[in-house]
Order: structure tokens, then C-alpha cells, then sequence
């Protein structure tokens, strides 16, 4: 399988090391919020570690884990509002 088989809606064309562009698409977030969200330590995926080539990879399963708890615990309102600092 080449990575021009990845498709982030069927979770068997995942490899088992993603990178973080396929994280945040597998996520359904852009990678700018992404990259807001780590910076902010609130990125909901582990980096594996250490990085390859200098850069963050994630294991698929702590993926499936962090879809699983973020399902249905927060409105779309409420985490605008974690991610912007907004009370």
C-alpha cells in the first residue's frame, strides 16, 4: 500500500505511523488548528517518540482512541471555545 492510498474515511488504509497532515485530515481538522492545538498542549493524539526525521508521527490506534473520546463529550460551540481561550 503507497500512501497515495490513504483515504482518512476508511480506517484499513491507514499505516500504522501517520504523519501529522494525516492525522489532522483523519481528525477532520486543518493542520493550522492542529498545530495551534500542540502548541497549546492540547493536541488529543500522543507523538510518538522520537520524532522521525525530526518530525511528530502518531501510531494509528492512539488515533482510533482519541476519535473514540472525543465523541459526543463536546459541542462544536464548546471546543471553539477551548481552542480560542474564549469563557
Amino acid at each position: 500500500m503507497t500512501r497515495a492510498d490513504f483515504d482518512p474515511s476508511r480506517p484499513e488504509t491507514w499505516p500504522f505511523v501517520l504523519t501529522f497532515a494525516e492525522c489532522c485530515q483523519i481528525l477532520r481538522i486543518s493542520t493550522r488548528t492542529g498545530y495551534t492545538l500542540r502548541q497549546r498542549h492540547r493536541f488529543l493524539v500522543p507523538e510518538l517518540t522520537p520524532p522521525v526525521a525530526g518530525a511528530p508521527r502518531y501510531h494509528r490506534d492512539d488515533v482510533f482512541q482519541a476519535l473514540k473520546s472525543r465523541s459526543g463529550q463536546a459541542s462544536a460551540l464548546e471546543r471553539r471555545k477551548a481552542l480560542h481561550g474564549v469563557r
